[in-house]
């Protein structure tokens, strides 16, 4: 799998190139060589060679173009998180750190569009719910220790994800959660739903009928 944007961005670099010698852009590298360096991210020359279609006479000419503009587009990156990680709560930064170099170490990162954490949080939730699937309501409240260290490990599994998801789109949960309780006070009166599980639309349509 290879990053789109960095796609982008070499794809610019390669258009550029062509145009001052005047010859298409494949002659410069095809697209399955700037897919193939998109996945895997040479940092010198030695790596850069082994790139789909870069011989010594392509390495010579463009490769330390290119590895500058590969090098920059993840230093930009990195820029990108220390911005966002400065207005996370505090109290989260801890783990979310830990988390951004357990990633790094693996060069996970490409993996994680907000579209991709969404869907690893739904299988992430979906794997919780498999857990407490066939219980009775009294058994949910009592579990066995196997079960309970499995459901332990995917409430982590679920925080960890929505953390960071959370932080890709610089969003503070705590902050959203708080401003949510606010949203939830106005749509839930305490006086009107106190001991009730219906949705709030029933509130709003009761208290329409008592207005008219």
């Amino acid at each position: 799998m290879y990053d789109p944007e960095l796609y982008d961005v070499l794809s610019k670099l390669r258009l550029q190139l062509a145009r001052q010698t005047k010859l298409p852009v494949y002659t410069v590298f095809s697209n399955q060589s700037l897919i193939h360096m998109c996945e895997m991210r040479p940092k010198n020359r030695e790596s850069f060679l082994n790139i789909h279609g870069v011989g010594p006479v392509k390495c010579e000419k463009y490769g330390q173009l290119f590895l500058d503009a590969i090098a920059h587009y993840y230093a930009d990156k990195e820029e990108l998180i220390e911005v966002k990680k400065e207005s996370f709560p505090t109290q989260l930064t801890p783990l979310l750190e830990e988390m951004l170099s357990f990633y790094h170490k693996r060069d996970w990162e490409q993996f994680h569009s907000p579209k991709n954490l969404v869907m690893d949080l739904a299988s992430e939730i979906g794997e919780l719910v498999e857990l407490f699937r066939w219980l009775k309501e009294e058994e949910s409240y009592h579990l066995d220790p196997q079960t309970f260290e499995e459901v332990r490990d995917e409430i982590a599994d679920v925080f960890k994800t929505l953390l960071y998801l959370s932080h890709k789109l610089g969003i503070d949960p705590l902050q959203a959660s708080s401003d949510k309780l606010v949203k939830m006070e106005q749509k839930y009166p305490a006086e009107a739903c106190r001991g009730k599980s219906l949705k709030y639309t029933h509130y709003l349509k009761k208290n329409a009928y008592t207005i008219n």
